[in-house]
């Protein structure tokens, strides 16, 4: 099977937003940062999200496709400054 974005995973699960972030133990506003990537789980987070959603660790997409290449980016910016 190919991996699974948050949301795909979620619903798959039958579970809502507000589902999620109260099983989650966050606000719903941080899990729909999580859900558009626009804020990154930490690992014991992720661990609870797969084990909500029934999949494997990396079955799931916890970070976007261009995180890698933003990371590098930024790094190289701040070794310039």
């Amino acid at each position: 099977m190919s991996e699974l974005t948050l949301k795909m995973a979620r619903l798959m699960a039958d579970m809502t937003q507000v589902d999620m972030a109260k099983a989650l133990g966050v606000a719903e506003s941080t899990y729909i940062k999580y859900e558009t990537y626009r804020n990154y789980m930490r690992m014991d987070t992720a661990y609870k999200f797969a084990t909500l959603v029934n999949r494997n660790l990396d079955e799931i997409i916890f970070l976007p496709s261009n995180y890698r290449k933003n990371v590098v980016m930024k790094n190289k910016e701040k070794a310039e400054v």
